[in-house]
């Protein structure tokens, strides 16, 4: 699945999975008036979908040194 964090939580908060509120901001001009709206310290964090992540096992080539 190729989803941003935003998307993510949002799933979770659908089946009722507890997570760390968020605000999704769209524009950098939006930013200030929603960050006013935290009560706590704010990170300001891009997201994009960048390159893909590989999991699984990755076989490892073994050389002789004779």
């Amino acid at each position: 699945m190729r989803l941003y964090e935003y998307q993510a939580k949002r799933i979770f908060a659908d089946h009722h999975i507890p997570c760390p509120r968020g605000i999704l901001i769209e524009t950098s001009g939006a930013s200030e008036p929603a960050l006013s709206q935290c009560e706590y310290s704010a990170v300001r964090k891009a997201q994009v979908l960048t390159g893909v992540r590989q999991g699984g096992r990755h076989p490892i080539r073994r050389y002789s040194y004779k």
